[in-house]
Parts: C-alpha cells; sequence; structure tokens
C-alpha cells in the first residue's frame, strides 16, 4: 500500500492525503454508517474506487476508527475488509 504506515502529525497528515488523491483516480463512499462513543466514532462504508495507476477498480468495505483526546484526533485507523484487492488495484 502507498500509504501505509504511520502518519504522525499535522504535516504528515496532509501528505497521506496528497499520497491518498495521487492513488485514486476516481472514489465513491456509499452505506456510511457511524458510531459514536466516549472515546471517538467509528465509521462503516463501502469504498468503489479506481486506481489513478492501473486503472484497476476496487470494491470493499471499510472501517474507520477516530480516537479522540478533548478536541485532537488521537489516532486515525483504516481496514480494508478486502487489503487484497485494494493491493492488486494499486500495485502497478
Amino acid at each position: 500500500m502507498p500509504y501505509s504506515g504511520d502518519w504522525v502529525g499535522v504535516e504528515s497528515l496532509e501528505r497521506f492525503f496528497e499520497v491518498f488523491a495521487e492513488t485514486w483516480e476516481s472514489l465513491d463512499i456509499t452505506e456510511v454508517t457511524q458510531f459514536v462513543g466516549a472515546a471517538g466514532v467509528a465509521t462503516s462504508l463501502r469504498m468503489q474506487a479506481t486506481a489513478r495507476a492501473t486503472k484497476r477498480g476496487v470494491n470493499t468495505r471499510v472501517s474507520q476508527f477516530v480516537t479522540l483526546r478533548g478536541d485532537r484526533i488521537q489516532d486515525f485507523t483504516i481496514l480494508y475488509l478486502d487489503p487484497i484487492a485494494v493491493a492488486d488495484a494499486v500495485c502497478v
């Protein structure tokens, strides 16, 4: 994955979004459900996207977990239900 690993700090997060945008040519998010708790927010969604480099598509469910500390994001974790399909779509 071109954007795996830890992205720490504001500049790093900005770079993550640049790499994410460079990776995907199109992105459609549907079936969004959010679960709000005391420590943050969990989101379940369906991602349908086309990779910019390969023109291959992927259709998978995604879970996102945002942990908050006060009014700041402490952690943001993204999990793909089918990471192999995502990797196959983006790898040249």
